[in-house]
């Protein structure tokens, strides 16, 4: 073997060793929303859930929270939650996944969550998005008429989800930013 055909080699075999593959985890792309991916929003602090935990949902409602359900039935969450309190708004960028379940079923599931709640009273409206195929959205409203809460979801594939939950602080209305945001988290965890 010539000696440029050693140095290939070693070069090779220096950067299997020291995990520059396509296999490493540190290597794989965010799938989450971060600073950069919600301007012109511009979040003061940005921080990871654990994995255990979930999303915090609608401040005055609790009735159309479905983690607890999700959770149950398998589905994993990775999260992210970037707020500005200075602002106003919190933004939880999720991803669910399974290797298992449908991702149809977590759209279903939200949409027969807000049909229950909505029987009890008016509690969630739905949000109207121009791609409505493979996404479901509603909104959170306050008897004052705020809406608090708007939680969007996308499928990607067979068994990942995307879950958007764009809350409004301080007795302020969420920031009218989901249709672009769940497009953007779609396409950042296809």
């Amino acid at each position: 073997m010539r000696r440029d055909g050693w140095a290939a080699a070693v070069v090779a075999l220096l950067l299997l060793s020291t995990g520059c593959s396509d296999d490493d985890p540190e290597k794989k792309p965010d799938v989450l929303l971060d600073s950069s991916d919600v301007s012109p929003l511009q979040p003061s602090m940005v921080d990871s859930i654990p994995e255990s935990g979930s999303p915090a949902g609608t401040q005055y409602w609790s009735c159309g929270e479905n983690e607890g359900l999700l959770i149950e039935d398998g589905w994993k969450f990775k999260i992210r939650d970037l707020r500005n309190t200075d602002d106003d708004w919190a933004l939880y960028s999720a991803v669910l996944t399974s290797d298992d379940l449908s991702s149809e079923d977590v759209l279903d599931s939200a949409r027969e969550q807000v049909e229950a709640c909505n029987k009890e009273k008016p509690m969630y409206e739905d949000v109207v998005l121009r791609d409505d195929e493979g996404t479901y959205a509603y909104r959170s409203v306050t008897p004052d008429g705020r809406v608090d809460t708007v939680r969007a979801y996308a499928t990607v594939g067979d068994h990942r989800v995307v879950q958007l939950t764009l809350l409004g602080l301080n007795g302020k209305s969420a920031p009218d930013e989901i249709e672009r945001l769940l497009g953007v988290a779609a396409d950042k965890a296809d």
